[in-house]
């Protein structure tokens, strides 16, 4: 059985020095654990050491004491046999976590917490490989790491209460949120949600209806910092792409956008590649997009919440999280102005019914189908006691 106490964590190994894993290095150093980041290519590891001592300096961190804390390597079995806690940071394909598992489980002693740092794949299917599943948790952290508070803390169908607690700890440590998901289901919170929110998005470009800026616009009139297609850009296509074929291999009603699958094969990726539905100066570097707000009335941005707040309230109705977790998630994981329970509160959840109703008659896709919980909601009252109705 694995010590809940965070004292007992000293040591940290990250596998996967890409945008992720190096961030999550940078975190647990900047807070006074002994780090190793592994990765099999070299030239991989120097460029994670550069970016975490930029974002050192632009962060007013000590660089030198934090960096002195870290150590880098191509060796995987050394990086992991001292390890007090494994987070495995690789990119979102089951087989390959998977082989890391495998091997963490064997070289590691059986005391090691070893987390996955997946934001869509079950943590149960990556634990299945070892001997030992109730040391395995997921612990998702969100991108830019340094700078976002969230970590969904998710327990797989073995996880111990030990080491989901430790897990727990440790996010605070290290200055996190924890939202803690109780229930292992593809896409956790984070990712069944934004997959609800962005995929009407999706939708209504793919039908010619609307185009990027008049829906980009509409969400910023309703306070998001950033529209749909902003932050698609901002956070990867082709990571979008990936989640949503990972939902729809494990039988979650999805419809993949021709629009998304488009800029994928077109290697159209966002800000990372200079191009995705927008342009940007040069691969890699981020300028904020000029959206004329003139066009924030063109487009209905409630039905990108309607679908957000059905997709929240199965996660409720299945014992996934709670509302109040849900809402935490997606105020610290992806910047809402506020939840989709407080949103739905502010609409009214009889005008939500309404218009996923709309929307599941005109389109039949399940996500638009009202949730019988909300539709109850609506009958009735919303989570905080006030009438549905009622705005």
């Amino acid at each position: 059985m694995v010590d809940s106490s965070v004292e007992r964590v000293e040591t940290v190994t990250v596998i996967g020095a890409g945008s992720m894993g190096h961030g999550i290095a940078q975190v647990f150093a900047m807070h006074g654990y002994d780090v190793t980041l592994v990765d099999v290519d070299e030239d991989q590891l120097v460029t994670a050491n550069e970016r975490i001592a930029t974002s050192l300096d632009q962060l007013g961190e000590d660089r030198l004491a934090v960096l002195d804390r870290l150590t880098t390597t191509t060796d995987q079995a050394a990086g992991l046999s001292g390890a007090d806690l494994v987070v495995e940071a690789v990119p979102e394909r089951i087989e390959l976590k998977r082989e890391i598992f495998e091997a963490a489980d064997r070289l590691t002693p059986p005391t090691t917490i070893l987390a996955t740092n997946t934001s869509t794949l079950p943590v149960t299917e990556i634990a299945d490989v070892t001997d030992d599943p109730e040391r395995v948790v997921g612990m998702h952290f969100s991108n830019p790491v340094p700078l976002m508070e969230i970590v969904e803390v998710i327990r797989g169908e073995a996880t111990s209460d030990e080491v989901l607690e430790t897990a727990i700890a440790l996010s605070k440590d290290v200055g996190k949120t924890p939202v803690v998901v109780e229930k292992d289901v593809p896409g956790f919170i984070l990712n069944r949600i934004n997959y609800a929110f962005w995929s009407e998005a999706l939708r209504v470009v793919d039908d010619g209806t609307h185009d990027f800026e008049a829906v980009d616009a509409a969400n910023r009139r309703l306070g998001f910092p950033m529209g749909p297609f902003e932050v698609l850009d901002f956070a990867g296509i082709d990571v979008f792409y990936m989640v949503c074929q990972a939902l729809d291999d494990r039988d979650v009603p999805v419809v993949i956008s021709e629009t998304l699958e488009a800029r994928v094969e077109a290697a159209a990726y966002g800000m990372k590649s200079g191009e995705g539905f927008y342009d940007y100066p040069a691969p890699g570097e981020y300028e904020r997009v000029d959206i004329s707000m003139e066009r924030s009335q063109e487009y209905d941005p409630w039905q990108m919440i309607a679908s957000a707040v059905n997709a929240a309230t199965w996660l409720v109705d299945e014992d996934v999280a709670t509302e109040e977790a849900i809402d935490t998630a997606m105020l610290t994981g992806m910047n809402w102005p506020q939840g989709p329970f407080a949103f739905a509160g502010e609409y009214g959840y009889d005008r939500i019914v309404d218009v996923l109703q709309r929307l599941y008659d005109e389109t039949g896709r399940e996500q638009y189908r009202p949730h019988d919980r909300l539709i109850e909601m609506a009958e009735s009252e919303g989570p905080d006691g006030v009438a549905g109705d009622d705005i």
